[in-house]
């Protein structure tokens, strides 16, 4: 066990030595688009064996001028949730991103 903690200790800092070289600077332009927008959508199920669950969910992209977007779900019905979840939250630009995501859903006891 000790042996395998630091051969990946050692392979970490080796991997991470090498990718300070110079061919691995030149970085490719940001794909990211930071235009604005958002959509608000209805959502409908039915699981077998359940009856009708019915909600709305919501999608902000882009937000702040940067790639950050925030998406929102709520159900009602058979089966109830809601959701909350951040995307590309810059905590580094370029190289370190923050995601956030909140869950909670029941469904009925009996199945």
């Amino acid at each position: 066990m000790k042996f395998g903690v630091t051969l990946v200790v050692y392979l970490i800092a080796f991997l991470s030595s090498w990718a300070e070289a110079d061919y691995f600077t030149v970085r490719r332009p940001n794909p990211a688009h930071t235009d604005f927008g958002y959509v608000l959508y209805p959502i409908v199920a039915k699981a077998p064996g359940l009856n009708w669950s019915y909600g709305a969910g919501l999608m902000i992209n882009n937000m702040f001028n940067t790639d950050t977007r925030l998406m929102f779900f709520g159900v009602t019905g058979s089966i109830k949730g809601l959701g909350l979840n951040f995307v590309n939250i810059d905590l580094w630009p370029e190289y370190l991103h923050l995601d956030m995501s909140l869950y909670d859903a029941t469904t009925p006891r009996k199945m």
